[in-house]
């Protein structure tokens, strides 16, 4: 378990630091798919890992695995490379209660860019509110990026945005609409 110290820390970077901590590499990159986590974010980039170069090829190949996962807001380059971005939202209530039941709520703060994820951690009230004041924060900073370069998809629409998807990263192949993931729940037992 991290002291207090190190949770500090790590939430001190990814607030002050990012544009310091990411870099992009130098390659075109099709698109980058952002969520507070929750969301379907993993089953979206195991699909799009076949089809073009987004969070997954970059998590292999360039920087550090797990620095987009659930970015808290756009890094400074984003925007002149003209990056697109696919920002999945889905009801905060049911965000918290993902992040609850996987045991994940510490870790989502500190990546949010929480500095004091540890304090009052076992208020439930204080906590919840806490989340919540950090996701309306995450989509207050996406909602700033240009929207020509952003599609926004709810997450109790992604399982039916195959179409919509596929027209914003001018996808070619045939195959991708049919194929695209179909809901499954999420299996909880294995946290």
């Amino acid at each position: 378990m991290p002291s207090y110290f190190n949770l500090f820390i790590r939430g001190f970077k990814r607030k002050y630091l990012l544009n310091h901590l990411i870099f992009l590499p130098d390659i075109k990159i099709d698109v980058i798919v952002c969520s507070p986590g929750g969301c379907g974010n993993v089953a979206l980039n195991n699909y799009l890992e076949n089809y073009c170069v987004s969070n997954n090829y970059l998590k292999k190949n360039s920087i550090h695995e797990h620095a987009l996962m659930h970015i808290p807001r756009p890094l400074s380059c984003m925007e002149k490379k003209k990056i697109k971005i696919i920002l999945l939202k889905r009801d905060f209530e049911e965000i918290y209660q993902s992040h609850k039941k996987r045991g994940f709520l510490r870790n989502s703060l500190v990546w949010y860019g929480d500095m004091f994820s540890f304090y009052k951690y076992k208020n439930e009230n204080y906590l919840k509110k806490k989340f919540f004041r950090f996701l309306k924060n995450y989509y207050e900073a996406w909602d700033q990026y240009s929207p020509e370069l952003k599609l926004d998809i709810n997450y109790n629409e992604l399982w039916h945005s195959a179409e919509k998807i596929k027209n914003f990263l001018n996808i070619n192949s045939l195959e991708f609409v049919n194929k695209f993931p179909k809901y499954k729940p999420y299996d909880y037992k294995k946290y």
